[in-house]
């Protein structure tokens, strides 16, 4: 398919029929074509604060680990870290910010195990689990700053506090059932998206990132664990 102009896709893409529509979106994703790609409207919300990490707060989430989880690829068992929870949090405190403040993601973090899980032998990939103890922290400010702002819709369930599967499923069937008793129509469209984030191109996420407000060593600790990944 030859290159096209903004306008010329936007105009070949709504006149053509769901298979062409299909190939066209596809093409942008992969070739990272910014014309199909949805820019934020409104201004840029304020940037998001400092992230700070506490010995007590890092003792916690080490604490919380369950002690039979797999040895990560660094092979330390969890049951270690939890163990030695109270002697190595301070270390821990002090390498996290450290790594936030440059920006970088160590090398070694981004080593995982991929293995497959019984559900459908899906592969499932094993990182370090002090890895995960900063990207627990990372998630949560990211989340409050989102959900400071009212950024995140209220119908979205997938990984907020107070919302589940369940909850998005008593939402659709409370809907539907109350269109049932009016004798309205009903009409449900089901959409899976296969591998959504290896899919989309990660420069796209960071440029949501950055419009609402993650910024600065923040967003380019984020970009550096999206690089060079094993």
């Amino acid at each position: 398919m030859t290159q096209t102009s903004t306008g010329d896709s936007d105009r070949l893409l709504w006149s053509a029929d769901i298979r062409t529509r299909t190939y066209i979106v596809s093409g942008c994703v992969h070739q990272g074509r910014r014309e199909c790609y949805p820019i934020a409207g409104g201004p840029s919300l304020p940037g998001i604060l400092p992230i700070t990490i506490s010995v007590a707060g890092v003792t916690e989430l080490l604490l919380k680990l369950k002690a039979r989880k797999v040895s990560d690829p660094a092979n330390i068992p969890a049951r270690v870290l939890k163990g030695l929870a109270e002697p190595l949090s301070p270390c821990l405190s002090a390498f996290f910010p450290l790594s936030l403040q440059r920006g970088e993601v160590p090398m070694d973090w981004k080593n995982a195990f991929v293995a497959p899980i019984f559900k459908n032998y899906r592969h499932v990939s094993l990182t370090c689990i002090c890895w995960k103890i900063i990207e627990h922290i990372v998630w949560r400010h990211v989340l409050n700053h989102l959900e400071s702002h009212r950024i995140l819709c209220d119908l979205q369930h997938g990984f907020r506090h107070g919302h589940a599967c369940e909850t998005q499923l008593l939402i659709t069937f409370q809907d539907t059932m109350s269109h049932y008793n009016k004798k309205n129509q009903i009409d449900i469209a089901v959409l899976d998206f296969a591998k959504a984030f290896d899919t989309v191109p990660h420069k796209w996420l960071l440029d949501k990132l950055r419009h609402y407000g993650v910024n600065n060593n923040l967003l380019s600790w984020i970009s550096s664990f999206s690089r060079g990944r094993k």
